[in-house]
């Protein structure tokens, strides 16, 4: 198992769309993430 390191633009990325309203599971197929708990450490 490899721990991924997520681009700047990603996690600015994924903030945006959390704060638009976009639901945690649609944000990681969006943006290719693992899982939803991702967005929020």
């Amino acid at each position: 198992m490899t721990n991924n390191k997520y681009s700047y633009e990603t996690k600015l990325e994924a903030v945006r769309l959390l704060n638009e309203g976009v639901p945690d599971r649609k944000i990681c197929k969006i943006l290719g993430l693992k899982s939803d708990g991702l967005i929020y450490t």
